[in-house]
């Protein structure tokens, strides 16, 4: 494999839904996300018409922005529990439903962007194979788990980089590379995959589909499946493989992508230097795409991960919560601890990497809130400051924020610190000397209104504002004399 390439954009043709291809909104979802909504079902509709020429005349989706709601509806609607969430009650996701002779349903939580995009484009695409077995099938079907959500996340995946496509095939290299070690047989079970195999899943189906030379044969096999209710005949016959020659010919074309490649090797330690053992340690390509794979730490605190030449890859260590593993302790290679802020990469070139040492201190590796950022990196420290009203009282929310500057020119960069549920806003940063702006947000509009320092903790002159020397922790207090808006 090599560096992504240059690629060239694919538009998605342009469609309406139609009365019967509903959304129903469930709960307070603003004008704004509603729109949002309907303009991206609608480009997901459009894209696998012109993927497939097929479209899912008449469908329902019920969607909050938080699973809860939906789940609640989706009680009120069959009379049974929604599918589980591995990631908890209010995490996004979706599902399809609805019984044979029932119109067909999908039940999304989506509160952003990326989750829209992708949730959307999944759970089309189920929409869309269900579509064909009772349009085509003279009964109920049965097919692997593996293909019903490898097919789906394949289709998925082509809508998100529809103007990338090369991503794609990067990735159906990318996933059987990272996981060399684990036999697609533990995926190729009858009923449901685990959604952390979904991509891995997928990346069979893309090889698959490259192989079969049909650029549609991953829905053919559901077209097939339907006329014949035979699943290996229907796999045979739209891939052009047998699915008792499958595993072996997978196995040996994994085996080719991840033959011979550099690795990232290291260490994980605590901030003494002794080993920590067990740690969950990823690396993600800087060309995104939602890729990664992830290693652990060996008994003397060890571990190696191969990686694709030529690539930088940011890496993290994971927070054990339960049964997740949370990959939020992102690691600064060149410092060498792990909880940094902002965006690190480290370059891979033909050789594999040796001798990185990854510093953290192990009460990080566990906790169930996600720490702050440069928490626990030694010669930093944190900064905190609470806001009091005019009358007072404890200032809470968005309308208020400090930005932590080193004093004079240039004045560039700076820390946020918004206020958390607990009243206190706080940045973690290298110690030395700094001054805090205060701001006031109005919408989306943020300003500038003062400075801590002078009589009460807060001044409008440049000139009055304290210059704080940060050696260890620090809490001060900013309080208004007046209304904070009053000085914009």
């Amino acid at each position: 494999p090599t560096p992504t390439p240059e690629l060239t954009p694919e538009p998605t043709p342009a469609y309406e839904l139609t009365s019967a291809q509903e959304i129903v909104f469930i709960g307070d979802v603003s004008d704004e996300w509603q729109s949002r909504v309907r303009e991206e079902m609608a480009r997901v509709v459009a894209f696998y018409d012109g993927r497939y020429e097929l479209v899912v005349p008449a469908f329902t989706v019920y969607l909050a922005e938080t699973r809860q709601p939906v789940a609640d509806h989706y009680r009120e609607l069959h009379g049974r529990e929604p599918p589980s969430s591995p990631f908890g009650p209010d995490a996004p996701g979706g599902w399809v439903a609805g019984d044979r002779d029932d119109p067909l349903e999908a039940f999304v939580a989506a509160d952003r962007e990326k989750v829209l995009i992708e949730v959307l484009s999944h759970e089309y695409y189920h929409l869309l194979q269900f579509h064909v077995l009772r349009t085509l099938a003279d009964g109920t079907r049965s097919s692997p788990g593996w293909l019903l959500e490898g097919t789906a996340e394949y289709g998925a995946r082509g809508y998100i980089w529809r103007d990338s496509p090369g991503r794609a095939e990067l990735m159906w290299q990318w996933e059987p590379f990272v996981r060399a070690d684990t036999p697609f047989a533990e995926v190729m079970r009858y009923a449901d995959v685990e959604q952390n195999n979904y991509l891995f899943a997928a990346s069979a189906v893309g090889w698959l589909v490259e192989r079969s030379g049909n650029a549609r044969a991953d829905l053919e096999y559901w077209r097939l499946l339907a006329e014949t209710g035979d699943w290996e005949s229907a796999f045979q016959d739209a891939f052009g493989l047998a699915v008792v020659d499958f595993p072996a010919a997978y196995e040996a074309a994994r085996a080719a992508v991840a033959h011979d490649q550099p690795e990232i090797r290291g260490l994980v330690a605590d901030l003494a230097g002794e080993p920590l053992a067990g740690v969950y340690v990823s690396v993600t390509p800087s060309w995104g795409g939602g890729f990664g794979t992830m290693g652990m730490s060996a008994e003397d605190g060890t571990f190696a991960i191969p990686v694709f030449r030529g690539w930088d890859y940011r890496l993290a260590l994971g927070r054990v919560v339960g049964s997740n593993v949370w990959l939020t302790l992102f690691v600064d290679p060149a410092a060498g601890y792990a909880n940094a802020c902002g965006l690190h990469y480290m370059d891979v070139g033909e050789e594999s990497v040796d001798g990185l040492v990854i510093r953290v201190p192990p009460e990080l590796l566990s906790r169930v809130e996600r720490p702050q950022c440069n928490e626990g990196v030694p010669g930093y420290h944190r900064l905190a400051m609470r806001f009091f009203g005019p009358d007072g009282a404890v200032i809470h929310g968005r309308e208020v924020s400090g930005v932590i500057y080193a004093p004079g020119p240039p004045r560039s960069g700076g820390w946020g610190a918004g206020i958390g549920p607990d009243g206190i806003a706080s940045r973690i940063v290298p110690e030395g000397s700094y001054v805090v702006d205060v701001n006031h947000r109005s919408g989306d509009v943020g300003q500038r209104i003062g400075w801590y320092g002078g009589e009460g903790g807060f001044t409008t002159s440049r000139d009055q504002a304290t210059v704080i020397e940060l050696t260890g922790d620090v809490t001060i207090e900013i309080h208004f004399p007046a209304p904070p808006a009053s000085f914009r």
